[in-house]
């Protein structure tokens, strides 16, 4: 009888660990967050945890301080899922203002409006705020002309591996959402297809930023097949995962243009 017992109670034991040590969990918002490493810490996260992590910001004496913090794998997973989030983001949804509560997120610029929605963590809304940097666009850009131009050399059947190092798991493909396998693979019909295909960046690529964490990296690209030569402006959209750059977003303005016209 006894180690039957002992054996519930390792089982048991064990689904404790399966179920704390990889997650972060935020009863009152019922989200479930990974964590990045196995750990007891912050498991279940509640208003004041939030609180402290805002605090810790706002008292931080100096940018490059506030800057570390917001770096945090826990600040950046609550930004991911939107429990901590900017008045700019509001800004891309709303067009009211109040002028009474400013308040911003790390890695963006100030906004014009100082719109800001009320705190919204309690049982029924569940989202803190933190204050507001500017973004470095120009050391944003050192990190993501790079990546663009890797992506503009994986336009070659031999290459197309390196799709892998620029795309996310998911990406809007020119107006459809596709997994990364899929992208790539749209990739290699294309390529196979048109076996004489060339592709090269005309110009400077400009880098603005389009979300919170996401920037839109513009540039024109000539395509040439078939000996005939096509200019189209065209982008890429990056989002900001802590140390890495994925593009979540390919496309061009015709197309763009093109799908508008549908709708």
């Amino acid at each position: 009888m006894k180690p039957k017992n002992g054996f519930r109670f390792l089982l048991f034991l064990v689904c404790v660990l399966l179920l704390t040590l990889p997650f972060h969990y935020i009863p009152s918002a019922l989200i479930v967050i990974p964590k990045e490493h196995l750990s007891f810490n912050y498991t279940f996260i509640t208003q004041n945890d939030v609180d402290e992590l805002l605090r810790r910001y706002n008292n931080a004496s100096t940018i490059f301080e506030q800057q570390t913090i917001s770096q945090e794998p826990l600040m950046r997973r609550l930004v991911a899922k939107g429990i901590i989030y900017s008045s700019k983001d509001d800004d891309y949804n709303n067009s009211s203002a109040d002028n009474s509560n400013t308040s911003n997120v790390p890695g963006t610029s100030s906004p014009q409006s100082s719109y800001t929605p009320e705190n919204k963590y309690d049982e029924s809304k569940n989202i803190s705020k933190i204050p507001e940097t500017t973004p470095d666009l120009e050391a944003i850009q050192d990190e993501l002309a790079p990546l663009v131009e890797t992506w503009n050399q994986a336009h070659s059947i031999n290459n197309t591996y390196l799709f892998n190092r620029v795309f996310d798991d998911e990406i809007l493909f020119y107006g459809s959402e596709l997994k990364k396998d899929e992208c790539i693979a749209k990739k290699r019909s294309l390529l196979s297809k048109h076996t004489d295909f060339e592709q090269i960046i005309i110009g400077k690529i400009e880098v603005e930023e389009y979300k919170p964490y996401q920037y839109k990296c513009s540039f024109v690209k000539r395509v040439t097949t078939g000996g005939k030569s096509t200019d189209y402006p065209s982008y890429l959209i990056f989002r900001e995962y802590g140390d890495t750059w994925r593009a979540i977003a390919e496309s061009d303005v015709i197309t763009d243009r093109n799908l508008a016209k549908k709708r």
